[in-house]
């Protein structure tokens, strides 16, 4: 799939080659990918909102699992929350559990509790943003990575795809025998002599908020639809991207599937 950010992608093409032999690393990308990461980046880390409704189910103490059902969220991210603010100190133990320090908490107070994660949401994004430019991107692999590592790009490999295709581009289009063709998208311009591999923007056979059903994962809601690919949050709030073929509507008026 593809990778959240570029130290990702290096460490995995990294693998290729290590036996001395040819290898080639394949980056598979579609444009709407950059809404799929953005979206599991949306939900990586506690919401403020999240962690007001810990603390006011804490106002008597409770075990993570009663904080976790007296809040209606998963367990594990009611674990993430508490450990946040046990660190800035709007919790503390009693009794085997945990309680809120006060009956009240202001917002300034859930946001500085909340700084490092917005810190490590911003980080994240722009790891995003410049694996997408990387996916985008006309020029040399490698003299890409090597500047993003702060490294000197040096010349070019003559043997990435951008590489070759700069060659093979300018020999066809100085003979006349290829067709380029410009296509604008929301990610910026393309410029492409196959214009038939491009993602067509299927239309998305889901709305979001509709109730679907999975053989294996059972009832769900549709948190986003692009193309031929679902995000759908199953019971105890677990996010899966599943292929629209595999997920079926369902009538919530009867109950049954559609």
């Amino acid at each position: 799939e593809f990778p959240d950010s570029l130290e990702t992608y290096y460490q995995e093409a990294g693998r290729a080659g290590r036996d001395g032999k040819p290898a080639r690393a394949v980056l598979l990308y579609r444009l709407e990918d950059r809404r799929i990461q953005r979206y599991f980046l949306l939900n990586r880390y506690p919401k403020v909102e999240e962690s007001r409704r810990v603390l006011e189910a804490a106002a008597e103490p409770a075990l993570i699992a009663e904080l976790a059902e007296r809040a209606c969220l998963p367990k594990r991210r009611v674990q993430v929350i508490v450990r946040l603010l046990w660190d800035g100190h709007l919790l503390r133990r009693k009794g085997g559990g945990y309680q809120a320090f006060a009956e009240s908490v202001s917002q300034d107070a859930l946001q500085q509790a909340h700084s490092g994660y917005e810190e490590k949401r911003a980080r994240d994004r722009q790891r995003i943003e410049d694996m997408m430019r990387y996916a985008e991107s006309g020029q040399c692999r490698k003299q890409t990575l090597r500047t993003y590592f702060a490294e000197d790009a040096g010349e070019p490999c003559t043997l990435c795809d951008n590489c070759v295709r700069g060659d093979s581009l300018s020999t066809a289009t100085a003979a006349g025998t290829q067709d380029v063709i410009e296509i604008h998208t929301p990610a910026g311009p393309i410029v492409t002599t196959a214009p038939e591999t491009l993602p067509w923007g299927e239309s998305p056979r889901f709305r979001m908020g509709e109730r679907v059903w999975h053989p294996k994962f059972g009832d769900g809601e549709v948190a986003d639809s692009v193309g031929g690919i679902v995000l759908v949050r199953f019971e105890k709030g677990r996010t899966r991207k599943i292929q629209s073929a595999y997920v079926t509507s369902v009538d919530t008026a009867s109950g049954r599937t559609a």
